[in-house]
């Protein structure tokens, strides 16, 4: 089993892969959701650890 390290989504670090992923982050964050990334560029919210997207390539946690 993989363990997945985890950092924080900082908007100024981790760029949206598409239109889509930000349309889903921006979702996520004004319902107060707490989002993660994970070394593989996914992003998920903190907790029930749902899906919300993915950042571009060479911008990883």
């Amino acid at each position: 089993m993989m363990i997945l390290e985890m950092v924080p989504y900082d908007p100024n670090k981790h760029e949206p892969r598409t239109g889509w992923d930000a349309f889903s982050i921006n979702m996520a964050l004004e319902n107060g959701k707490s989002l993660l990334v994970d070394q593989n560029g996914e992003i998920w919210t903190t907790g029930r650890r749902d899906y919300v997207g993915k950042i571009r390539k060479g911008v990883r946690a």
